[in-house]
């Protein structure tokens, strides 16, 4: 009967802890958005063979520069300074996690951020456009890389309450299982020995 109340309790302290950590969390907006680039110029076609490869190629290089530099402390200060933005970061590996990048091995690339504000979002939005745009053309000096740019998919995104709740409950009733289970193991053994 004991171990009951101990769970039923700690359960209840789960969903307490839950709910106060959720009155902590911030709702905040996610951001998405899809950049390709493209290498304009074209080789003559008696000239190479493989004309359409190191036209792929240089896009290809191009987008691993892009992401490189956008990944960059220097560039998320960048994108952020042109926004008008505030930041808070304290240490490097924070500006490094600003901006999640997904890209294979092709001058295609998608950008993931989050920022609390859905106004802030769409500066940092034009902002991250503008800067790889101009990023793009002082890449070699180039004049035939262009940066092709897809609009911003955004969403809003609600504290999760509920699963909050849900996970402090679990981890609570886990734990106290685990107690209860280890000191019944506990005086099992000193009832044998």
């Amino acid at each position: 009967m004991k171990q009951k109340l101990f769970l039923i309790i700690a359960v209840v302290f789960g969903i307490v802890a839950g709910g106060v950590f959720s009155l902590f969390q911030k709702p905040f907006v996610e951001v998405s958005q899809s950049f390709v680039v493209r290498n304009e110029r074209h080789a003559a076609e008696k000239v190479y063979d493989y004309e359409g490869y190191y036209t792929l190629k240089t896009a290809n290089e191009a987008a691993a520069a892009l992401t490189a530099w956008l990944q960059s402390p220097g560039g998320v200060q960048a994108v952020y300074r042109d926004a008008g933005v505030e930041n808070s970061f304290e240490k490097l590996r924070a500006y490094e996690r600003v901006f999640s990048v997904k890209r294979a091995d092709t001058p295609f690339f998608e950008v993931r951020f989050k920022t609390s504000e859905k106004e802030n979002a769409e500066k940092l939005s034009i902002s991250l456009e503008k800067l790889l745009s101009q990023e793009l053309t002082a890449f070699q000096n180039s004049s035939s890389l262009a940066l092709g740019p897809s609009p911003a998919v955004s969403i809003e995104r609600a504290v999760p309450l509920m699963r909050n709740v849900v996970y402090g409950a679990a981890l609570a009733f886990t734990l106290m299982l685990f107690t209860v289970l280890f000191r019944i193991a506990i005086q099992q053994k000193e009832g044998v020995i």
